[in-house]
């Protein structure tokens, strides 16, 4: 199911109602990918949370995490290199 024993949502189930949604509203194929491709690196940062765990103070942490440690790799699985 999408959710805990708790009752709260489960973020990946979470995500893939709001890409559902997306999809739906009409957005392009291009833009949907590119949410999937943001939305799961910060589920894979987080780890598979209930949304109600995720407050500034978690995206804050998750915004310094990028800026910080993050090894940009691109949608296509390859690490960018440096030039």
């Amino acid at each position: 199911m999408n959710h805990t024993t708790s009752g709260f949502l489960i973020l990946e189930k979470a995500i893939e109602g709001f890409l559902q949604f997306k999809i739906a509203e009409g957005l392009s194929p291009n833009t949907i990918t590119s949410y999937r491709h943001d939305l799961k690196l910060f589920c894979i940062w987080a780890g598979n949370i209930t949304v109600n765990k995720i407050d500034s103070h978690t995206i804050s942490r998750y915004l310094s995490w990028l800026r910080t440690d993050y090894k940009p790799i691109r949608m296509d699985g390859k690490t960018l290199r440096p030039f």
